[in-house]
């Protein structure tokens, strides 16, 4: 991406990846072509393995990412890769939360950067922030029979 100032944005941000799994799971749905879930699937593997615990990616990419992991876990056989996707967000929620990261405040309000770093004192909260953790915690609570209703 290029940015305003001219320079490029070289970083690898966890939607785009997230985008990608939706868009095979939905083309899985479709054509019921094993390829596109088994991309789908490939991609959802190689986010977990690049992204670790998701603290470097500000929390609206990721539940962006994560929304889509869940469309996927409706449609896979891979009981691992299910609970690797499903530990993957609990373990970003529980760190959001967490009281000592820097992320919220005591009135449960969430502070980032724009890098995704916990940024408590430093700046303002931002409404994108606060949507995104409502959603991720909503995420988290539905019945895992629902995620098919992702789109």
């Amino acid at each position: 991406m290029v940015r305003r100032d001219g320079s490029i944005d070289t970083n690898v941000w966890s939607y785009n990846q997230g985008v990608m799994i939706g868009a095979k799971v939905l083309q899985y749905r479709l054509t019921r072509q094993s390829a596109a879930l088994r991309q789908a699937e490939a991609i959802a593997r190689q986010a977990l393995t690049t992204f670790g615990d998701f603290t470097g990616q500000p929390p609206s990419f990721n539940t962006m990412c994560f929304q889509n992991m869940l469309m996927l876990y409706a449609v896979t056989s891979d009981a691992t890769l299910r609970a690797n996707m499903l530990q993957a967000m609990q373990r970003y929620a529980d760190w959001t939360w967490d009281s000592t990261t820097g992320a919220r405040d005591a009135q449960n309000l969430f502070y980032f950067n724009d890098g995704g770093r916990p940024a408590l004192g430093s700046q303002p909260a931002r409404l994108q922030d606060q949507g995104a953790m409502v959603q991720l915690y909503s995420l988290l609570a539905w019945n895992a029979a629902d995620y098919g209703k992702l789109t």
